[in-house]
């Protein structure tokens, strides 16, 4: 079992060998407080690392994405994530990513270790997809509203926090950390240490430093878009939506009994 306590400890990813703080929030659950880091040292559109479900978050038996393994590649060329335009939407093409100070980005395909939803994949509609390159035992945040039923772990994560729905920009530099660099983030690691990482797209970085998107597991019900939440310096949208072909920063969750 894992000891998870309001004091942050390390964990090592042994599929590379990155640490990463965790800690228990003030909403009682156990989540790394930095950037996931897969693949930061694969070589550019060559590297590629096999993910399988002894060491990732995969399942033979999963509803929506049935596999053991995942093929990790660096498809991102000169900055940009690859991606092709169905209808009005833009949808992933490959397993894009891109990395920078502040972690690496991942487009939904990614995140989610291949989950396809596309204009005429209604699969998806609404679905909280459980499969994510996340470690073994460990799992994407949920948002959105799809139901009554539904509870967003980002929301309810910020609520513990006092933010509420429209949170002054004090209250928000509550949430934000400057890190040092990659491996060092420890002025914040007694807080939730967002960072302002920007996001990667079709058109590459997108405003590193002022803004970020932490992606979820939920699919938002209409082509080409899932959950996030996107926050600046001054404000937030704990529930957001965005396309499934940029890449934002992704946080794992540790998955616990009730």
């Amino acid at each position: 079992t894992r000891v998870c306590t309001e004091t942050p400890t390390m964990v090592m990813d042994k599929r590379d060998g990155h640490t990463y703080a965790i800690a228990r929030l003030k909403d009682g659950k156990c989540w790394m407080v930095q950037n996931l880091r897969l693949g930061e040292n694969l070589e550019p559109v060559t590297g590629s690392l096999t993910l399988t479900d002894e060491d990732t978050n995969i399942s033979t038996t999963d509803e929506y994405n049935p596999r053991s393994t995942f093929t990790l590649t660096n498809q991102v060329v000169d900055g940009k994530i690859p991606a092709k335009k169905i209808g009005a939407a833009y949808y992933w093409d490959g397993p894009a990513f891109y990395c920078n100070n502040y972690g690496c980005f991942y487009n939904w395909h990614t995140a989610t270790a291949g989950v396809k939803a596309e204009n005429n994949d209604d699969i998806l509609i609404s679905a909280d997809v459980t499969t994510s390159i996340c470690p073994k035992g460990w799992i994407l945040p949920t948002d959105g509203t799809h139901d009554n039923s539904h509870h967003s772990d980002i929301r309810i994560m910020l609520d513990a926090y006092g933010f509420g729905v429209d949170p002054t920009a004090d209250v928000i530099s509550e949430l934000l950390v400057k890190p040092v660099n990659v491996m060092d983030n420890t002025n914040g690691l007694n807080k939730p240490g967002f960072t302002l990482g920007g996001w990667y797209s079709t058109q590459g970085g997108n405003v590193v430093g002022d803004a970020s998107a932490i992606i979820s597991r939920s699919y938002a019900g209409e082509a080409g878009r899932v959950y996030n939440f996107y926050f600046t310096k001054t404000s937030l949208r704990a529930i957001d939506t965005g396309n499934l072909s940029n890449a934002l920063s992704v946080r794992c969750l540790l998955q616990e009994s009730e």
